[in-house]
């Protein structure tokens, strides 16, 4: 039986595919905590010709993990580092182009940059692409840039464009300081949005399973009087794979399928932009190591 994705449902081709895909990444990550060499693979396989559902960030989220980014012991631990570097820089030459620093602000005092705020939407969407968007990267920007360092951007930015759209692009990410606060404040964003996919205990008590598959998936469930509570102690996708297995078309069992699945190709894209900061925050690091 196939699923329609408008009404509520999914393939099930489609919800294995994905429940394979994500569980590929799981494994990855757990890897990486043993392996440092390992690296994440989020790219999409058999799904790259499939329109995975995006996820949202939200702007007040972003807001508020550039904000958590700019008080941590991170942004104290990378202007020790610029401190460092630039120091090096002037004893090798006084005509040395240091990084510049400035102090981020501590206060959500976006009132001068509303009219750019104004032009982003509150919802962020993150493709299956892994893209950071401008709309993205120019949110960040307003809340980790001091006033008068944004207008010096903003200033820049006039004279090389004639549209009146204020938008900033992935190349402010190549200055060391701003790409790497931006990045890591699109990190904990990720974060954050991750942990608000709590375990679904409203569709996994609605669904219903058979005595067998309750008493031998992968050796995790001992009976079906147990299985229920059992469940919630699954993963999103462990949990898909158990809902696959029945292979039955009632409908809790369909809706629970069809969130699952939904929830995980929102992860998908989160990872897969997660991925690609965290592998350019690696390069601006590198660079600032080989600079000078």
């Amino acid at each position: 039986m196939t699923f329609i994705k408008t009404f509520g449902f999914v393939e099930i081709n489609r919800a294995t595919k994905v429940q394979e895909l994500y569980a590929q990444q799981y494994q990855t990550k757990n890897a990486l905590m043993t392996d440092s060499r390992a690296s994440i693979d989020t790219s999409l396989g058999s799904m790259s010709d499939v329109s995975l559902t995006p996820a949202i960030l939200s702007k007040s989220m972003v807001v508020k993990a550039c904000y958590s980014t700019a008080s941590s012991t991170h942004v104290q631990n990378l202007k020790s580092n610029i401190r460092e570097k630039n120091e090096l820089l002037r004893k090798q030459s006084e005509d040395a182009d240091i990084i510049d620093l400035w102090d981020i602000p501590t206060k959500i005092d976006l009132q001068s940059k509303e009219t750019v705020l104004q032009s982003l939407p509150d919802d962020l969407v993150v493709e299956q692409t892994g893209d950071l968007s401008d709309e993205l990267i120019t949110l960040a920007a307003c809340c980790l840039l001091p006033n008068d360092v944004f207008e010096i951007f903003i200033s820049e930015m006039n004279d090389a464009e004639s549209n009146t759209e204020i938008l900033f692009s992935k190349a402010v990410l190549d200055d060391y300081y701003l790409g790497s606060l931006i990045l890591s404040s699109i990190v904990c964003a990720i974060d954050n949005k991750m942990e608000l996919y709590t375990k679904i205990d409203s569709l996994t008590k609605a669904t219903t399973v058979s005595s067998k598959t309750s008493s031998v998936y992968d050796g995790k469930i001992d009976g079906h009087e147990r299985f229920k509570s059992s469940m919630a102690k699954l993963t999103d996708d462990e949990l898909l794979k158990l809902l696959l297995s029945e292979k039955k078309d009632e409908g809790n069992n369909m809706k629970a399928t069809y969130g699952i699945t939904i929830r995980l190709e929102e992860k998908l894209c989160l990872n897969k932009l997660k991925a690609l900061c965290t592998t350019q925050l690696d390069c601006l690091s590198e660079e600032l190591m080989m600079a000078g």
